[in-house]
Order: C-alpha cells, then structure tokens, then sequence
C-alpha cells in the first residue's frame, strides 16, 4: 500500500487538517519563504514553502515535524511546506532566516523535494533504482527483532525476507501482485538473503499484499513458525528499532520511514553522506551494504533527484 506524505502512515497523529489551514493563511499573508530547487532528473521546479516564524500567520502555525502538501485556492499556489523553526530563528532586521542546526535543516529540506518527487512521479521506477535501501531496510528490522528474542539464524533470514517483501509492497496499491512480478521480487530479495530466488518465491507467493505496518508484524509468527513471535505487534516493532537513528524528532521519523519510502531513502542517504548522522546504529547499517560502490550509486540516483544544496538560497 502506497503512503503519498508521512502523515498518511499509520504512525501519524497530526491535525493535518487544522495545520493546513493555518499555512494556507501563511502564505495568503506571503509569510512563507519559498525554496525552488531544480530536479535534476525531471528538470522541473520544487515549490518549496518554509516556516520560518517571518510574520503573525507564520508565527501561529501549529508545530510540524513532516512534510505537508499544501494548496491555497485563492491564488492557486501549491506546494510541499516544511517546518525549520526547530533548526533557527527568523531575523526581523536583515529578513533572513540563520540555521542553528544546518544537519537537520539539510535533511529536512532533501526529504521534502524526494517527498514531492514520489507524490507526482513514477514510484516504481524509484523502487527498481536501488537496491541497497531495501536490503538496508530488511537487515535492520531481522537483525533487531532476532536480537531482541534471541531467535535462530533460520528465523532472522525469514524476517529478512518477509521484510524485504513488505518493503516491496510500499510501492504498490494493487491488490493482487502478479507472479511475473513476484518473481522479480524474489530475485532481488535473494540477493541480500544468500539464498535462490526460488526458495523466496515459495515463501513469499501466497502472503497476498500487505498493507501496513501492524498486517507486516502480524504475520511474522506464522511467516516464521516461531511462536515467541505469536504476539508481535507494530508498537513492539518501533519501541525496538527507532532508537537506531540520530537527529531531531529521530524516533517519529524513523517510525514514519518504516511506511514512507521517501523518509526511508533519506535517512538511508544520509547514513552515507552527513558525518552528524553516520555514528547511528541504522547508519552502520548502510555502510555495512556500501560494496562494490554501491553506496556512491545510490547516492548519485539520491542526488538526481534531490538538491542537496536547497538550502544554501537561504542564505544569499
């Protein structure tokens, strides 16, 4: 099942619909500053719009940690709206905003152009781009839940691939996936699994789509035939793994990740490429799968999508 925004994930609790209203009065005022990085890949425009606390309206706008699309049907403007008052402060005589915290201004402002790219473009083209944030993404969840219970090495595998299936499903809102595309599922969950692309087929071919977070945890006891796992359970899931991630707001945004490829592929890149974030546990991880340069393709895709310097234009 597709998630377009993090507060689409079943992790979200925001009044999106009360914090949409009240940027839209932001940017009726003009009390949003606007970014416009390029997407190298498409050659079109981000429309950016940051809180950055400038005016009255901009200033009453609730506290966000996510990406948020945003319409005004007065004047027609639309967007992706970022909240970076945790990261500085807004100075009233030069009419600038001064980064405190440039890390997570960065990564705040990269998941927000990847968040815009994967609303309006092709997400499977996007999935079939990169190995290395699904195995990522497997290893984590397998390793932390077969450490938590002490499981065999037969089990861990398991939840490996059941992972990486689930993963795969992220980009799908079929309802049923084919098995010419079960198959290729297979061969690239072999891959990071040591094992055929035959035996995953077997594992994975009757398991049906699955839809969120809890439907994944749900079927981990039976996918594995550990009955330790018989009450496993989403917020068991997160009070386990989101401690391996740094930054601001590092547990939500790593519980968003877990459903919003986006966030996903962020935290993922900078693992790789921001000194602040590769002393994390989820950031060993990726370097663990940087082989053979495959951490410098993924990250040149990354950077074919995403300005990685957005954020510099505040500053001139």
């Amino acid at each position: 099942m597709i998630f377009d925004t993090p507060y689409d994930t079943t992790t979200s609790n925001y009044s999106l619909k009360t914090i949409q209203q009240a940027l839209v009065l932001a940017m009726s005022a003009d009390e949003l500053t606007r970014l416009n990085p390029e997407c190298h890949k498409t050659g079109d425009q981000f429309s950016l719009y940051l809180v950055t606390d400038q005016g009255m309206h901009s200033r009453a706008c609730p506290l966000f940690n996510h990406p948020i699309p945003i319409y005004n049907p007065q004047t027609h403007q639309s967007g992706i709206c970022v909240d970076m008052r945790a990261f500085g402060t807004y100075d009233q005589k030069e009419g600038k905003f001064k980064i405190r915290s440039y890390s997570d201004a960065q990564w705040t402002i990269s998941r927000a152009q990847l968040t815009d790219y994967w609303i309006n473009e092709d997400k499977g083209a996007l999935r079939d781009a990169s190995l290395l944030p699904m195995e990522v993404y497997s290893s984590m969840i397998s390793q932390t839940v077969a450490r938590r219970y002490n499981l065999e090495p037969g089990d861990q595998v398991a939840i490996s691939i059941l992972a990486g299936y689930y993963y795969h499903c992220l980009f799908e809102d079929l309802a049923i996936i084919d098995e010419v595309d079960l198959m290729k599922i297979a061969s690239k969950i072999s891959r990071g699994n040591k094992i055929s692309t035959q035996q995953v087929f077997d594992k994975i071919k009757d398991l049906g789509v699955i839809d969120s977070l809890e439907d994944f945890c749900k079927k981990l006891a039976e996918f594995t035939g550990n009955i330790r796992l018989q009450d496993f359970n989403s917020g068991i899931l997160l009070q386990i793994v989101c401690g391996n991630w740094y930054g601001a707001n590092a547990r939500e945004n790593l519980a968003v990740a877990l459903e919003h490829p986006p966030t996903w592929w962020t935290i993922c890149y900078f693992s790789l490429f921001e000194a602040t974030f590769k002393r994390s546990t989820l950031a060993k991880m990726v370097q663990t799968k940087d082989k053979g340069g495959e951490g410098d393709r993924f990250m040149k895709i990354y950077e074919s999508i995403v300005d990685k310097d957005a954020l510099k234009a505040l500053s001139e």
